[in-house]
C-alpha cells in the first residue's frame, strides 16, 4: 500500500512539473499536467503488458527447456570415438555427424509396448482362498 501511495505521489509531482514546462504549449498547467498523467498510465500499462509477455515466454522457454531434457541422451558414433548429448525424437530422423570420423549416422528410436499388471498381495490371495474353501465345506 505504502509503494502504491509513493508511486501515485511521484506521477503526479513528475506530471506537475512536467504541465508547468508544457502549460505555454497547451494554454494552461492543467492541460499538460493531464496530457503528461495520461501519458505516464499509458507506459505504465504498456511497460507491464510487456513484462508479462516476457515472463510468460521464459516460463515456456523453461517448459521447452525441462522436455528437451527429458529427450536428451547421450549418442556414441558407431567408430566410438565421438560421443554426444543430443535431444532424440520419433517422429524426426535423427541423422549426426561425428566431428572425429567425419562420417553422418543415423539413430533409430524403437520402443516396445509392455502390459504392466499389479502383483497380487499374498496375504489377500490366502484370504481368499481360505474363505473359497470354507464355504466348500
Amino acid at each position: 500500500m505504502k509503494k502504491i501511495v509513493v508511486s501515485l505521489v511521484l506521477v503526479l509531482l513528475v506530471s506537475s512539473g512536467i504541465g508547468f514546462v508544457l502549460q505555454g504549449l497547451f494554454d494552461s498547467f492543467w492541460k499538460g499536467f493531464t496530457a503528461s498523467l495520461i501519458c505516464h498510465f499509458l507506459a505504465i500499462v504498456v511497460i507491464n503488458s510487456l513484462s508479462r509477455k516476457k515472463n510468460i515466454v521464459s516460463q515456456l522457454e523453461d517448459a521447452l527447456g525441462n522436455v528437451l531434457a527429458l529427450q536428451t541422451v547421450k549418442v556414441t558414433c558407431p567408430c566410438g570415438k565421438g560421443s554426444y548429448e543430443e535431444p532424440l525424437f520419433i517422429n524426426k530422423d535423427n541423422i549426426f555427424k561425428c566431428d572425429v570420423c567425419r562420417n553422418t549416422f543415423r539413430v533409430d528410436v524403437d520402443y516396445e509396448t509392455v502390459l504392466q499388471t499389479n502383483q497380487p498381495s499374498l496375504n489377500s490371495m490366502y484370504d481368499s482362498l481360505r474363505a473359497g474353501k470354507e464355504e466348500e465345506l
